[in-house]
């Protein structure tokens, strides 16, 4: 078996939709993965980055809610002639 780490964002043990933080904090049950080296800071300045662009998204609760979240690891395992 392979294995692989990510990191996922989750609330009080819940996996957060990233995609809806401008409306509150909702859970999900397809989380999105994350690089293993994404920090909560990383996270921070690509939203940023991204308001630069679309003047709309992402907002300030985005922001707000973000910050509410944790990212934590995970790994998933994998057959090893799996591709990646």
């Amino acid at each position: 078996m392979k294995t692989t780490k990510f990191k996922v964002l989750i609330y009080h043990n819940i996996f957060v939709d990233q995609h809806l933080l401008n409306e509150g904090i909702y859970a999900t049950k397809n989380p999105t993965l994350f690089k293993h080296e994404t920090t909560m800071e990383s996270l921070v300045e690509e939203y940023k980055k991204m308001q630069e662009i679309m003047i709309t998204y992402p907002t300030q609760k985005h922001f707000d809610n973000l910050q509410l979240c944790k990212l934590v690891t995970v790994e998933l395992h994998f057959p090893e002639n799996t591709t990646l």
